[in-house]
């Protein structure tokens, strides 16, 4: 198995996608005013405990604004 370059914080998530590699540009579509605070908390974690840096942009707006 290919040794997982970076944690997204969730176990199973890892396990379900072999983790994150450097270099990637990762981008999740999610349904406008979609909950992913639970995601982004985990995965910004576990970024800064394993010392990477992080961008994380976010277009996401309930669909009531």
């Amino acid at each position: 198995m290919e040794k997982i370059q970076c944690s997204t914080g969730i176990e199973y998530l890892d396990q379900l996608i072999g983790g994150l590699r450097f270099g990637d540009n990762v981008v999740w579509e999610t349904e406008a005013g979609s909950y992913i605070d639970l995601f982004v908390e985990k995965f910004s974690r576990q970024s800064l405990i394993e010392g990477h840096n992080l961008v994380y942009i976010s277009f996401n707006r309930s669909p009531a604004t």
